[in-house]
């Protein structure tokens, strides 16, 4: 008799052993897990919305098998190694759902005051400027746009406005032109614009109405990381002509 209570004793702690063995090993995997997802965020795999909602969905599902197992365990050590990752959990699920961050462009005639990297003062646009009118009437107008955020715009389409008396001198290189749209309008679009970073100088020539001593040029914009901009922009050529 002593002999089968023995037995079942040692019966009763390898099932405890192995149970816990078994819970231990459940643990490490779930942690694997986390540690494989977040992984796949670091190292940019997940770049669209469709991506994040099924990750966040995978997340879910890990987090309640953390739940249920937090409940099966009995060990400190064990549940303290849960509640870890169950914060883990919480703190990726937050980072995901934060709102992201977005990109903002600004027009600028040439020059556009662009300090250094490491200087405490920010650029500042030109929108307001005077340029020399040609015999024919022509213009030349420079102008550029810059990314004054730390998000890089990404698919970027910009409509430059010409004044509604003007007129091309000739297509803007690179421009293009919808059939709905005015005849004073002309569209760029663009890769990309890195954070903190210009693009090319891009010109413009327009026919000024005769006598005409200043005219204005707009533009909006929309890309495919930007926040919205509905107001656009608008900048102002004082035209200089030669004296007689």
């Amino acid at each position: 008799m002593a002999c089968l209570l023995v037995l079942a004793a040692l019966l009763n702690l390898y099932s405890t052993y192995k149970e816990k063995q078994a819970k231990q090993e459940a643990a490490q995997q779930l942690n694997e897990t986390i540690n494989n997802l977040k992984g796949q965020v670091e190292a940019g795999n997940i770049t669209q919305a469709s991506n994040t909602d099924r990750f966040l969905r995978s997340l879910s599902a890990v987090s309640r098998e953390v739940g249920d197992l937090r409940m099966q365990v009995r060990t400190e050590e064990l549940q303290k190694r849960l509640a870890s990752v169950d914060a883990e959990l919480q703190r990726t699920r937050s980072a995901l759902t934060a709102p992201t961050p977005k990109a903002a462009l600004q027009f600028s005639f040439e020059p556009y005051d662009n300090p250094p990297a490491t200087s405490a003062h920010d650029g500042a646009p030109t929108l307001e400027t005077s340029l020399p009118i040609d015999g024919k009437g022509v213009v030349r107008v420079p102008w550029t746009v810059v990314n004054t955020t730390s998000v890089a715009a990404v698919d970027i389409e910009l409509t430059l406005v010409i004044c509604d008396s003007c007129r091309f001198a000739k297509e803007p290189a690179g421009s293009t032109h919808q059939p709905e749209q005015s005849g004073v309008e002309r569209n760029h679009r663009f890769g990309r614009i890195l954070a903190s970073q210009k693009l090319f100088t891009q010109t413009v020539d327009v026919i000024v109405p005769p006598g005409a001593n200043a005219f204005e040029l707009a533009l909006t914009y929309r890309c495919s990381t930007c926040v919205v901009n509905h107001r656009g922009f608008r900048g102002t050529v004082h035209v200089l002509r030669a004296s007689k």
